[in-house]
């Protein structure tokens, strides 16, 4: 479902009546964020999302619970507002987004324009079709936009999900129900802020504090003030010691560690809740490389719980895990965002 009242083809065209807006939001002057604008759509939401966009201190606003959210819950599942496929290049997308943003409804517009826009801040929300229609529409895609496979879109009620160095929330592509889901991924509690991680975590997101903060001022311009990056003294230290040692067992490759080894560098990436489709990508690896019989059942177990965590039980991802699991010397590729085997 589109809870913006349009229908996004391939190629990120949204069609709709440009009169025809199923919920009346505050224009953006009067709505400061857009948190009522954004609010009313969380409302109308069939799956009636625990969370809510409010003001948050030092970050304008973000994205809070309504009540304590455990891991592997679906807190928002969106269809895509803008859809870029991946063959097109920056000159394309831009021609793409004026025709997307021309044929936006007042709300989708207003929910557009509500967007962080990090690349271009002072410029004016007008959207005319002129020069500055590419400039604006591009930059607050970029800055807002995730990746879908191999592709990119835009989320406008996800992209309100604010960063964490920590993060207790993840995005799960699931191209197999046309939808980008939104998952807790550590224990979150009534009115604390859902937040994500923007980085790669096998690069500058297992990275000690500065490096951190370089690539999130250079990529995003802001100075990171989540728990981890406001650590001091003897925290930090042990923090930014732990990260090294993950960092220097990365390096060395997985396949170079021992079993205490990996097992210590899983415990590492819990330790500072990283996102857990790293995790279970390191699970993946050492279960597909594994020949002793007792490590591969316990890592297949590990597999099937992280599986679960961020598809859900009873979805086609769990069963192809279970199914893998099953078969000896089965190294099939498996494309997790679409549920199926890579022929």
């Amino acid at each position: 479902m589109n809870p913006f009242g349009g229908v996004v083809h391939q190629g990120g065209v949204v069609e709709g009546d440009p009169e025809d807006d199923p919920w009346k939001g505050a224009p953006p002057d009067l709505d400061p964020g857009g948190c009522r604008l954004y609010n009313s759509v969380l409302e109308m939401m069939p799956s009636k999302p625990p969370c809510r966009i409010l003001p948050v201190a030092g970050r304008d606003v973000g994205m809070v619970a309504l009540r304590r959210l455990q891991p592997g819950e679906l807190i928002v599942e969106e269809a895509a507002l803008v859809y870029v496929p991946d063959r097109l290049d920056r000159e394309a997308t831009g021609r793409l987004l004026e025709e997307v943003v021309g044929r936006m409804t007042r709300v989708q517009r207003d929910v557009f324009l509500a967007l962080t826009d990090c690349r271009n801040p002072g410029h004016p929300d007008y959207l005319g079709r002129s020069h500055h229609t590419t400039i604006s529409a591009s930059s607050r895609f970029f800055t807002n936009a995730m990746s879908y496979g191999e592709d990119a879109g835009l989320w406008p009620i996800l992209a309100r999900a604010n960063h964490s160095c920590r993060p207790n929330a993840e995005f799960v592509t699931r191209k197999d129900l046309g939808l980008q889901h939104l998952r807790a991924i550590y224990p979150i509690e009534e009115g604390e802020e859902v937040e994500i991680n923007y980085m790669l975590m096998e690069q500058e997101g297992l990275e000690g504090r500065e490096a951190r903060q370089e690539y999130l001022r250079g990529c995003y311009d802001f100075e990171c003030i989540c728990r981890a990056c406001t650590l001091k003294g003897g925290k930090l230290e042990a923090e930014e010691g732990l990260r090294r040692g993950l960092v220097a067992m990365k390096d060395r490759g997985l396949g170079r560690l021992t079993e205490q080894e990996v097992q210590v560098y899983l415990a590492g990436l819990y330790t500072i809740q990283a996102k857990l489709s790293y995790i279970f990508e390191v699970v993946e690896e050492v279960f597909l490389a594994s020949t002793e019989a007792a490590s591969r059942a316990e890592y297949g177990r590990h597999g099937r719980a992280l599986v679960a965590l961020m598809y859900g039980e009873g979805s086609p991802q769990v069963q192809l895990w279970e199914e893998r699991a099953r078969s000896e010397g089965c190294d099939a590729i498996i494309d997790w965002s679409e549920g199926r085997v890579v022929e």
